[in-house]
């Protein structure tokens, strides 16, 4: 019904716009097929009893809704699940829903298996385990790493972006899909079918306790494209265990305030580029780097900050890291205030 409605309409699910999150989806291509995944999101929300959630939301609706549509989003909808739940842990207080839940995907043409499980009566935890034949890639909390098959991590990136930096960026793409500068939003109505349909699943299998189908007529078609697959980001095309490659490398998501070495674009520039908004912060943060008075210059094709910044600008380990990154054809994500080298 909404998807006939003659107007853009978007889902505020903003771990869709976390550089730690589209980083490890432009991971996924180095580590070969993808053999299965293991995902946690566990947080510790005292006092259940007192708030919207004692109307009977559980943690599958709440918290693990979110996850759950990373997953469908790194690896489309799987063909079968089970799930299950256990429900009001806390005796003295009052309220409803599944306090943790554990659900089991299964693709049968991928040969691929995934396990979430997800708590909110537990210490915090959010990591995601995704294992493929030349590799692994490991998301815990703000930091992803890359390990070889042997297990040596090649790759080690930081997340340093802020919350008000992801909503910003999820409110400003939504303000171009809106107005029509594009008819491509990474959280729109249209590409949230595949959650939706395991959603549904999910909570059939809780009823049932059997293996549930995720249907099919519930699933588009086609994949929707995303703003990451309007702008695609090179990975390593070296294989990773001839890399021999162990890095470390990170950028601040902000400048001090107190900080005069990087002006702020002016406002009319965020009127003319306002897609390109943090790939600038992040090209300004590295001419300060350099030693440069004055921030580096914006191309409007959003190019990476290793393509934009000279090497001869850079110093000591920044210099290395922008040779690796070259000779691996490797790019930093754009409009989200993380770089990787």
């Amino acid at each position: 019904m909404l998807l006939q409605l003659p107007v853009p309409i978007g889902i505020m699910c903003q771990r869709r716009f976390e550089p730690r999150y589209r980083t490890l989806q432009n991971l996924l291509p180095a580590l070969g097929r993808i053999v299965s995944f293991r995902a946690v999101l566990a947080r510790n929300i005292p006092q259940l009893g007192s708030s919207w959630r004692s109307s009977g939301v559980g943690v599958t609706e709440d918290m693990g809704f979110h996850m759950i549509d990373i997953l469908v989003r790194l690896f489309g909808a799987p063909d079968t699940l089970q799930a299950s739940r256990i429900e009001a842990i806390r005796e003295e207080q009052d309220y409803s829903g599944d306090d943790i839940a554990d659900i089991t995907f299964k693709w049968r043409n991928q040969r691929l298996v995934g396990n979430i499980h997800l708590s909110r009566v537990a210490g915090d935890e959010e990591s995601i385990f995704v294992t493929g034949t030349d590799g692994t890639a490991v998301v815990d909390e703000k930091k992803t790493t890359l390990f070889d098959n042997d297990g040596n991590p090649c790759q080690s990136i930081d997340d340093t972006s802020t919350k008000q930096c992801v909503i910003r960026d999820m409110v400003l793409g939504f303000g171009d899909y809106v107005k029509g500068h594009t008819s491509l939003y990474a959280s729109s109505l249209e590409s949230h079918r595949q959650t939706v349909a395991t959603m549904e699943a999910i909570q059939r299998a809780f009823e049932s306790g059997n293996n549930e189908p995720v249907l099919s007529s519930s699933v588009s078609a086609a994949p929707v494209p995303t703003q990451i697959e309007e702008m695609p980001i090179k990975t390593p095309t070296t294989p990773l265990s001839r890399m021999h490659i162990n890095t470390h490398f990170h950028l601040p998501s902000s400048v001090p305030e107190e900080s005069s070495a990087v002006p702020p674009p002016s406002p009319a520039f965020f009127q003319d580029h306002p897609l390109s908004m943090f790939h600038q912060h992040i090209v300004n943060l590295a001419a300060a780097a350099a030693g440069n008075k004055e921030p580096a210059s914006l191309r409007s094709n959003n190019k990476s900050l290793v393509r934009q910044s000279r090497p001869q600008q850079l110093s000591g380990n920044k210099r290395r890291l922008s040779r690796i990154a070259r000779r691996n054809s490797i790019q930093c994500v754009p409009r989200t205030g993380m770089a990787w080298a």
